[in-house]
């Protein structure tokens, strides 16, 4: 899943990051397919790891709000499936 596929992704499906300091919508893409991967691990072990690969979000973890909200923002209409080929 390349940026580009994602974020071309996000703009058909009218997703934008709505205010600065929010979870990048890209990144809660990449965040809920890591959590798919990766379900033996705990919703926090997932967010450090990608939480530290993220330059500006690499200070800190989001607390599981943050992640609450940015789903809700990220919705369910934005699907990579017929994307993927």
């Amino acid at each position: 899943m390349t940026p580009e596929l994602v974020g071309g992704v996000l703009e058909k499906c009218g997703v934008r990051d709505k205010k600065s300091g929010a979870l990048p919508a890209g990144f809660m893409v990449y965040f809920t397919l890591a959590l798919a991967l990766f379900q033996q691990d705990s919703y926090d072990d997932v967010a450090e790891q990608l939480v530290g690969s993220v330059t500006v979000l690499s200070e800190s973890i989001p607390n599981k709000s943050s992640f609450t909200r940015a789903r809700r923002r990220l919705g369910g209409t934005v699907t990579l499936a017929d994307r993927v080929g």
